[in-house]
C-alpha cells in the first residue's frame, strides 16, 4: 500500500519523493524484512519465503499487472520485472 508506506517512511524519518525512491531505501526493505521473517516464523522450511524484492510499483489493472478478476499475469510480471528476478537468481548462484 503505497500510501501507507509514505505514512510509515514520514513517521521513520525515511526520505523518499515516490514510491520507487522509498522501496529503494534500506529501511524499507529492512522493514519488509521483518515482516517476512515473523510470517516465515510459522511455516516449514520449504514453505518459507528465501528472497524477495520490494517492488518500485504496486501492481495494478491499470499497470497491466493483473485481470479484471485481479489474478496476477505472471507473463507481464516476469517480463517487467526482470533485472530484480534475474539478480535474485544470480544471488543464489553465488552462495
Amino acid at each position: 500500500n503505497a500510501d501507507e508506506l509514505a505514512r510509515w517512511a514520514s513517521r521513520n524519518g525515511v526520505r523518499g519523493a515516490t514510491g520507487a525512491e522509498l522501496t529503494a531505501q534500506p529501511e524499507v526493505v529492512n522493514a519488509y524484512g521483518e515482516i517476512v521473517e515473523s510470517v516465515n516464523a510459522g511455516l516449514a522450511r520449504y514453505e518459507q519465503i528465501k528472497r524477495f524484492r520490494v517492488l518500485p510499483e504496486m501492481l495494478s489493472l491499470e499497470g497491466g499487472h493483473l485481470t479484471p478478476t485481479l489474478k496476477v499475469k505472471r507473463r507481464v510480471v516476469e517480463s517487467q520485472f526482470a533485472k530484480l528476478i534475474e539478480e535474485m537468481y544470480r544471488e543464489r548462484a553465488g552462495e
